[in-house]
């Protein structure tokens, strides 16, 4: 289930463009697919190169990239590591005789650590410049078809976070990158009020995805990368930031 503003729910099976989720994981949902993550890492990792390259014409400008689920990605990969050499050496008689105590102790510390829940943060970067702030949620899609501005793309936390921060009075954007197009990819930016009004239009019109025509339409910008792999982010400063 997908809820946007003024409590209109929608079943994302009902609508069209059905196409548009992986094979379920472990917790029984459906997940993007790791393609999908991949993309989503290069375009935030280009985004931080724009703001770095932004720093250049305004000195004081401030930004932190915040650290999320991703972030702790590589300490799964260690821990199923050390599980496997664990299970290895438990293969050994010897070894387990001698150190079945230890080892029964370092399979109980491995299995208290891979409980840990990795907290949810309202987006992936914050923006200060001029006694202003903004924050920014990257998205990106290599969907021919259009961009998904559901769940699980667009998550219900994120969402309720970014209806929160703008209570608050501070502006929160989406930037969302077309990547379906190879070597011509577009970055388009959406604030929260255009971001809802293009999830209503989904709805309106039955759609699962909404085209990239009709996407870069309704965008507050939309921009070109430029050669260096970057973006020009002064419409942000100017927008935003003064």
């Amino acid at each position: 289930m997908a809820v946007i503003r003024k409590e209109v729910v929608v079943k994302v099976g009902d609508l069209k463009g059905k196409k548009q989720w992986t094979k379920k994981g472990s917790s029984g949902k459906r997940q993007p697919s790791k393609k999908s993550s991949q993309s989503g890492y290069k375009f935030e990792s280009e985004i931080l190169k724009s703001l770095e390259l932004l720093k250049v014409k305004y000195p004081t400008l401030w930004y932190y990239k915040m650290v999320d689920t991703y972030s702790y990605d590589w300490i799964k990969s260690v821990l199923r590591e050390l599980d496997t050499i664990i299970t290895e050496l438990n293969s050994l008689s010897y070894v387990r005789k001698r150190y079945n105590d230890e080892l029964s102790r370092i399979k109980q510390i491995l299995e208290t650590i891979q409980k840990f829940v990795v907290p949810k943060v309202p987006a992936d970067i914050i923006v200060f410049y001029n006694g202003q702030c903004v924050v920014i949620e990257c998205k990106s899609s290599q969907r021919y078809g259009g961009f998904v501005p559901f769940h699980p793309y667009i998550s219900d936390h994120q969402l309720e976070a970014c209806r929160e921060i703008e209570r608050a009075g501070v502006q929160y954007l989406f930037l969302i990158c077309d990547k379906s197009v190879q070597r011509h990819d577009t970055m388009s930016i959406y604030s929260q009020v255009k971001f809802e009004k293009m999830k209503e239009w989904c709805v309106k019109e039955n759609r699962g995805t909404i085209p990239w025509q009709r996407f870069k339409e309704m965008s507050c910008i939309t921009l070109p990368k430029d050669k260096g792999q970057t973006f020009d982010l002064e419409w942000i400063v100017k927008n935003c930031l003064t």
